[in-house]
């Protein structure tokens, strides 16, 4: 008999769940997984059936004018479920024709009714979804991930107080949709992700969430809008565990904060106003006092689309001395006095920014600092671990860049004695 064979039922249970496919795949697929274990033998399919959290994972992504077959697939989950926590991912696209709305309204109500098992729900709703789910307020006890989107949505609607009375919910992603549209405990959750309509709307947001650890805002600016100014030493808001922040478009908002404990930043500056030209760029001073008022040890630092002179770009990193990843997104060219402020000269006597670096991204539209960059990194790639008997600095390990398209060849066939001492480069063209 092989060996396969003389697994304990409780074991082979471990395995199959442990081999369970990404949240994305279909459930009404029965050609996959959990279903395809019921197929290879009696005694799989004897396991797989009594076995729960199997079917604790229910994905329904409904496309075309015949759902009927949901319905009955999503009763199997329930049943054979038991009474394990689920987690939930609905989303649809169909044809319109009342049968269609019957049977989608049949789903809804077979899962708000076992809405008090909800442990993850990712949502894709329209408005008359959201409004057929109402019955599940005050029931979420368990729920943990709230991640929807809602379409379809009038600025008249009222505020969403589905989720109100979660006890357990730590993590909020929000998509198509402000934020303050939506009434949740903000004070319990540690990770929040979404838009902003505005930088006083992201502070009052921020006000309200101070046991965040992780936050991904998208702040818009509006016509009638004002950045916010920087705050006055005895008065900027202090979020003391985030340890992790993006923030995309207006990045004023920094300009109220306090981040001790931040490790992760990542700024995306995005014009997001449709009158007149581009607003100027507001970043440099807003960043640099929030990391010098915060007083983080940053390690990982992310400029995308933020067009920088090498002076602005050295004052960042020069409030940023312990990083250890650097991605620059957007760069028209490579800054030579900033490629020469990160090379390690121990006879010129200027400090080597960001001493700590191990791992750099660059995508550029241009190489005129192709030179700069070889130089940088061979001043900072040597072989094996240890560096030069007294150096400061740590091996650079990884470059990824995305320039033109004979660039990075050109560069591996440069930078090829550090590539055999073991440095990485990859990228390609953009």
């Amino acid at each position: 008999m092989h060996p396969v064979h003389r697994l304990p039922p409780e074991v082979l249970s471990e395995i199959l769940n442990a081999s369970r496919e990404p949240a994305y795949h279909n459930s009404l697929d029965t050609r996959r997984w959990p279903w395809k274990y019921t197929h290879v033998c009696r005694t799989w399919r004897a396991v797989t059936i009594t076995s729960p959290l199997l079917w604790s994972q229910i994905t329904i992504h409904i496309i075309g004018n015949k759902p009927a077959a949901a319905r009955d697939i999503l009763e199997v989950y329930l049943r054979r479920s038991g009474a394990v926590p689920l987690h939930i991912h609905i989303s649809w696209k169909v044809v319109e024709s009342i049968d269609t709305h019957l049977v989608i309204d049949d789903i809804i109500d077979t899962l708000a009714a076992e809405s008090s098992r909800w442990r993850t729900a990712n949502l894709r709703l329209g408005r008359a979804q959201l409004l057929r789910f109402a019955p599940i307020k005050g029931s979420l006890s368990l729920l943990k991930h709230l991640n929807i989107l809602v379409t379809e949505l009038p600025s008249d609607f009222p505020v969403v107080d589905l989720f109100v009375g979660t006890p357990r919910l730590t993590s909020v992603q929000i998509s198509n949709q402000a934020l303050n549209r939506f009434s949740i405990s903000w004070g319990q959750l540690t990770s929040v992700t979404g838009q902003c309509q505005s930088p006083v709307d992201a502070l009052a947001l921020l006000k309200q969430s101070p046991n965040l650890t992780h936050c991904e805002l998208w702040v818009s600016l509006r016509e009638d809008d004002s950045p916010i100014p920087n705050a006055p030493p005895t008065r900027p808001l202090r979020l003391q565990h985030l340890r992790k922040f993006h923030i995309r478009s207006d990045c004023s908002v920094l300009n109220a904060l306090n981040l001790p404990s931040l490790e992760e930043l990542a700024v995306s500056q995005i014009n997001t106003r449709t009158f007149g030209p581009p607003e100027p760029l507001r970043l440099i001073s807003p960043l640099t006092s929030m990391l010098a008022r915060s007083g983080s040890v940053i390690k990982s630092l992310s400029l995308t689309r933020v067009p920088l002179y090498d002076d602005e770009l050295i004052s960042i990193l020069e409030e940023t001395p312990n990083l250890i990843h650097l991605s620059l997104d957007g760069l028209v060219h490579l800054r030579t006095i900033f490629l020469r402020r990160l090379t390690y000269e121990p006879a010129a006597g200027t400090p080597t920014l960001v001493p700590q670096l191990e791992s750099l991204h660059l995508s550029i539209i241009g190489m005129r600092g192709a030179d700069d960059l070889v130089n940088f990194v061979e001043s900072r790639c040597w072989e094996g671990d240890e560096g030069p008997k007294g150096a400061s600095v740590t091996k650079l390990k990884k470059l990824n860049i995305h320039t033109g398209i004979r660039a990075v060849p050109d560069l591996a066939s440069r930078l090829m004695p550090s590539i055999e001492r073991g440095f990485h480069l990859t990228g390609g063209p953009f």
